[in-house]
């Protein structure tokens, strides 16, 4: 009899993670249950650029493994014949900054990475240093779907439901792979969970080829008064709750995203005016002519922040049977850098359960 795996969770991490499950372990039914998929995940409000940063105590050797596997993956996809289905784009410009900086531990696994010569920073007032970098940006509102639709043609099962607990799915999968994101808050009371919540202006500015982003992100951290819209159990007093203000500009297939905000801990759903103005503000400072671009949208989007990643295995008991759970969330805003690295641990891990029932039958 085939092993029945259950993934919890359709967007980027959820889905590469099934894909991956599907491939590695072609003997198993592999399905993904999930309340929302594309358009109305996380991913599909994100820039969808690959680029790493901190995320807190994930240890930085695992940080640049995860990103590293999924840049070459990412690269393999955008070199082939399928790169515009799945929505994957090389794209360069400059990272800019307010003084110097050194260079980050993920500058080799770029195309390209280089300081910006004297010429190139004078077209930058205010800024004394910067990176200009080729990196590779997703279209997420193409690439879930793309590898959704190639989920389903190797016979993968899609249920469109919400999960409240573990124990509800256990009797029907041997395994369950958790990829929930900001979801585990409440199905794996992960209380260290904090939403980081980030809006965009998307425009439609087909003359801006070049990204563009102020990195300073020191400079633009503020504390943060919370509303009162936080889920029971959260501590509004916790060192997550701030926020981070940042000036982007991402050209894409589909429009150029504008942004953005960090909010640590904040649950609201809908733009705000104020962040609205400022994005425009600042983005159009830094590249004039975006004055003429035309607004397509104003999205939000909560990223699934967490202490560190949570990649591990846990064997929960219940009703005298043990759930065999792989969780892979928790990546707050590296979700398109890390997914698919991630994807191919959290696979090793199921194939640790799975191969030894695979050679008791033999």
């Amino acid at each position: 009899m085939k092993k029945k795996i259950c993934v919890i969770g359709a967007g980027v991490i959820g889905i590469s993670t099934a894909r991956l499950l599907q491939e590695t372990l072609p003997s198993c039914d592999v399905t993904i249950i999930a309340e929302k998929f594309s358009p109305h995940t996380t991913g599909d409000v994100s820039a969808g650029v690959w680029k790493p940063h901190a995320l807190g105590d994930t240890p930085v050797e695992l940080q640049s493994k995860w990103s590293g596997n999924t840049f070459e993956h990412l690269l393999k996809v955008c070199m082939g014949s399928e790169a515009s289905l799945a929505g994957i784009q090389l794209l360069s410009g400059y990272l800019l900054f307010q003084d110097y900086t050194e260079d980050p531990s993920w500058s080799n696994q770029m195309l390209r990475f280089c300081h910006m010569t004297p010429r190139e920073l004078a077209q930058f007032p205010g800024y004394r240093h910067g990176w200009f970098i080729i990196t590779i940006k997703v279209e997420c509102r193409r690439y879930l779907p793309w590898m959704l639709n190639k989920f389903k043609s190797m016979g993968g099962a899609v249920l469109q439901r919400k999960i409240h607990s573990f124990e509800e799915i256990s009797a029907d999968y041997d395994i369950i792979v958790n990829c929930s994101g900001l979801g585990s808050y409440e199905l794996a009371k992960d209380k260290t969970m904090q939403p980081i919540r980030g809006q965009v202006i998307r425009v439609r500015a087909p003359w801006i080829t070049t990204m563009g982003c102020d990195d300073a992100t020191k400079a633009g951290r503020e504390p943060y008064v919370f509303p009162g819209s936080e889920p029971p159990g959260l501590n509004p007093q916790s060192e997550y709750h701030y926020k981070v203000r940042k000036v982007y500009i991402y050209p894409g297939m589909d429009g150029v995203v504008l942004g953005g905000t960090h909010d640590y801990g904040d649950w609201n759903t809908e733009p705000d005016p104020t962040d609205t103005k400022r994005i425009w503000e600042g983005c159009c400072k830094l590249f004039p002519s975006l004055k003429h671009a035309e607004i397509l949208e104003v999205n939000v989007g909560h990223r699934p922040g967490r202490p560190s990643v949570r990649l591990e295995k846990e064997i929960v008991t219940s009703g005298g049977k043990a759930i065999k759970i792989v969780h892979n969330y928790g990546h707050g805003g590296g979700g398109v850098t890390l997914h698919w690295g991630c994807a191919q641990e959290a696979v090793q891990m199921v194939k640790e359960w799975v191969e030894p029932c695979v050679t008791s039958r033999l």
